[in-house]
């Protein structure tokens, strides 16, 4: 797992609202993606906290507690995210 490693939206990403999903655009030509909800939350979270344990923590505040896989697929779905240049991540010294 990523441990200390930050997260942030990437410089020129922007979202709006659409009902339970979130419309998100990558900046000046970039693609536009909807992300349905738990994408959406998981967005959310990288925007409000960044740091990795933190955003695992937030969500599994938000009803996933029980999943001892959710740290996986967060890793999993961040990496999705940064691949598709919706986010950016700083990784801590050491790792």
């Amino acid at each position: 797992m990523p441990s200390g490693s930050t997260y942030r939206p990437c410089e020129g990403v922007t979202s709006y609202l659409l009902g339970e999903d979130l419309l998100v655009h990558a900046g000046d030509g970039g693609d536009m993606f909807v992300l349905d909800e738990h994408a959406r939350l998981l967005f959310e979270a990288v925007s409000r906290h960044g740091r990795f344990e933190e955003i695992v923590h937030a969500l599994s505040s938000g009803g996933f507690e029980d999943d001892p896989s959710l740290p996986r697929e967060i890793d999993r779905a961040l990496e999705e995210m940064r691949a598709q240049g919706l986010v950016t991540v700083e990784h801590a010294e050491g790792s």
